[in-house]
């Protein structure tokens, strides 16, 4: 017989991150294989792939709540793996949080401004849901004017602008 842990402990110093995830689901402790995935290199891309399946799956709700809670608290990791993997995400599992991630990403503006810039294609003539929110309207469209002036809606006269 072996022992679990020191298992786990030498894959993790040994970087073993797939023996980790075996025994990491085994536990159930479904978060840590998010860990797994963002350090595993050559399985990187996968990470959004197990978040659909737990999220999608039967698994329980406190589950699912822990692993939207890793994913929102690690943002910038999904980000830079994938952005437009990320916005959808965003879209389809974790709207709920998207005030909360635009004020997380709020002192990385040209991350912030590419996830949105993403969110808002996806949105655009698409079944997902739309972004009801003025305040992240805004904000974008700051960012917009800042990294993309071209793009800037021009107000018409006789609008009113709210700064």
């Amino acid at each position: 017989e072996f022992n679990e842990d020191r298992l786990l402990a030498l894959s993790e110093s040994a970087e073993f991150y797939q023996v980790c995830e075996v025994i990491y689901e085994k536990r159930k402790e479904y978060d840590k294989v998010l860990f797994c995935y963002w350090s595993n290199t050559s399985r990187i891309d996968k990470v959004f792939s197990y978040i659909y399946h737990i999220m999608d799956g039967s698994y329980a709700e406190e589950v699912k709540t822990k692993i939207r809670e890793t994913c929102v608290q690690n943002i910038g990791k999904l980000i830079a793996i994938n952005n437009e993997d990320t916005a959808t995400l965003i879209l389809k599992a974790f709207s709920e949080d998207i005030e909360k991630i635009v004020y997380m990403l709020e002192d990385q503006p040209r991350t912030l401004y590419s996830l949105l810039q993403c969110v808002y294609d996806i949105t655009k003539g698409s079944e997902e849901p739309d972004i009801n929110n003025v305040e992240i309207h805004h904000i974008y469209i700051k960012l917009m004017s800042r990294y993309n002036r071209i793009c800037v809606p021009l107000p018409k006269s006789g609008d009113r602008i709210q700064g």
